[in-house]
């Protein structure tokens, strides 16, 4: 696929307000002053692909300014016609009012539809600067992932031709190597190995302490006569197995005497509760109908001091002969009938007061008589009888005393003759020991070897392909892999040139080299897009004109307003 960039037309952009550049196909050179637009064009061309500017970013001042520093009223905008293979496109980009608008050959496009047309020409964003700046491949992106792509190109040799290298510098290697790498990758071959490596040397480990620590218990084996001193264990467990016949009918008899005990106690302790419970049920009877008797005589009381309140009131009470209206006198008969129901009034007070007396009375009698309940003597009697038993119980007996020496000495003569057991069993245990750490060093040999072996295969396998990469080049080289300290081959990935690493080279140094790189990798992708370099003015040693393909170039001239020149 062949990209040619042919018109960029600016509008509003940043410091430009108006602007149609129409590039040829071979070299274009955009020259000006510092402060003039060149950034600002080659920004355009990025915003109108991607939405950002030439150093990556997304957010940026996109609004013109007025001489004083005030932003226009404007609509950026930017368009880029550019031949694909045979075909032509015009790619427009602008925003209103913040509202980013997309246009493929004057037909309106959502922002996703537009960036993914740009990204079939491209692959994508990424590519796009790596195959377009010279810079960015050895700048911007990870060792890993420049690696990867190298590698994409170089596929790993055929083992025998590993092989055969390897056979050639006489570097001896084991079958086993040949065997595994037919199912897995070296990688693979070295981490099976250098985790059964780790395990062992684990496990080496603690074979070291375990034989550390039977050679302490095999120090210092004692030289008494164990003959002795297993007649002296016999007469001394003789003597413990008396005193423990002696403590157990000791405790047997005591426990008889407990359980009795014990069993009186309960019974006592029942009759003591029950004993209590009684006197608390009588004194609670007792206080219970008191005080009902002491309220109702609390209520006859009150009534007979209302009936005395009541007799008082009524006899206070005046019989009115004349009306108090009229003031007429009140007929005969009326003046009867009220003399009758005064006196019926007084007669049923004085009943209700006699009766109140007559209730008093009764309750004085009746509180005075009340009786406490009596507790059944039995009760006493019982716990008396139990008190007596109890007194009548035997003493227990003093339990034996054993000699502590007797004990003592028993236990240094069962440790004695028990290292005497062990050390044999600890002498066969270190044996073991042994034999298996031998076992342990053959496979962490075997291990060490297969490591070493995968180490060389690797290396010569690099050797081939570092070989076949430089053969694509004429100034720079690549490192795909490096060797360390402990004989593995570790992955990386450094460019050189005429052996000076990239970062030590100078700015044309570094120019060329990314071009070279590019150039590589363009070719095998079978893709061409512009080459796009700013700050031309740092490459004065450097023939653009030698770049093959278009270029855009941004450099700097004092005094100069911002032009095209094409060559």
């Amino acid at each position: 696929m062949k990209i040619v960039l042919k018109t960029l037309k600016i509008r509003s952009f940043k410091k430009i307000p108006d602007l149609t550049l129409n590039l040829n196909t071979g070299l274009n050179m955009l020259i000006g002053r510092n402060g003039s637009g060149k950034s600002s064009v080659l920004d355009a061309i990025t915003w109108c692909l991607f939405g950002k500017d030439f150093t990556d970013r997304k957010k940026f001042y996109l609004m013109p300014l007025n001489s004083d520093q005030t932003e226009q009223i404007a609509i950026p905008g930017v368009s880029i016609t550019l031949m694909v293979d045979d075909d032509e496109y015009t790619l427009l980009r602008e925003v209103e009012d913040g509202v980013t608008s997309c246009y493929i050959n004057t037909a309106p496009k959502l922002v996703k539809e537009y960036q993914d047309f740009v990204g079939k020409l491209f692959g994508n964003e990424d590519r796009f600067k790596m195959f377009s700046m010279p810079l960015f491949f050895p700048e911007h992106l990870e060792w890993k992932e420049q690696r990867a792509l190298f590698m994409q190109f170089f596929p790993d040799p055929e083992p025998g031709v590993v092989y055969a290298r390897m056979m050639a510098d006489k570097i001896n290697f084991d079958q086993e190597l040949v065997h595994s790498l037919k199912s897995m990758t070296p990688a693979d071959y070295i981490r099976i190995h250098e985790k059964a490596l780790k395990e062992s040397e684990t496990e080496k480990l603690k074979i070291d302490a375990q034989i550390e620590l039977l050679d302490k218990q095999l120090e210092g084996q004692h030289d008494q006569n164990l003959d002795d001193l297993a007649e002296e264990r016999e007469q001394l467990r003789r003597e413990m197995s008396e005193y423990t016949e002696q403590l157990q009918e000791t405790n047997s008899y005591n426990s008889k005497i407990a359980k009795v005990e014990n069993e009186l106690q309960r019974q006592r302790t029942a009759l003591v509760n029950k004993k209590t419970d009684l006197i608390y049920q009588i004194e609670s009877t007792y206080n219970r109908e008191r005080g009902h008797l002491e309220n109702l005589l609390n209520m006859a009381t009150a009534k007979l001091a209302d009936c005395r309140q009541q007799f008082i009131q009524a006899q206070q009470q005046e019989i009115k002969e004349t009306c108090p209206v009229c003031k007429q006198p009140m007929p005969d008969d009326m003046i009867g009938e009220t003399i009758q129901h005064h006196h019926d009034t007084l007669k049923r007070i004085s009943d209700d007061g006699n009766a109140a007396k007559a209730t008093i009375a009764d309750l004085e009698t009746r509180i005075s008589q009340l009786k406490k309940g009596e507790i059944p003597a039995e009760i006493d009697q019982q716990i008396a009888e139990i008190d007596i038993k109890l007194g009548k119980q035997p003493a227990k007996k003093e339990p034996p005393e054993l000699d502590e020496k007797i004990y003592t000495r028993l236990q240094e003569i069962e440790k004695a003759l028990a290292r005497s057991d062990v050390h044999a069993e600890n002498q066969k245990l270190r044996d073991q020991a042994e034999a298996k750490e031998r076992q342990i060093n053959s496979e962490a040999e075997r291990h060490t070897i297969a490591i070493k072996d995968a180490g060389y295969f690797i290396q010569y396998q690099s050797k081939i392909v570092v070989e076949r990469i430089n053969q694509e080049f004429k100034n720079i080289s690549v490192k795909i892999f490096e060797q360390q300290k402990n004989g593995v081959t570790k992955e990386t990935f450094e460019i050189t040139s005429n052996g000076v690493p990239y970062s030590g080279l100078n700015c044309t140094g570094q120019l060329q080299a990314g071009l070279e790189l590019i150039s590589f990798l363009k070719a095998h992708l079978k893709i061409e897009v512009p080459v796009i370099i700013d700050n031309g003015e740092r490459y004065t040693d450097l023939d653009m004109n030698s770049i093959p393909g278009q270029k855009i170039v941004a450099m700097a001239k004092r005094g100069s307003q911002l032009k095209l020149e094409v060559q």
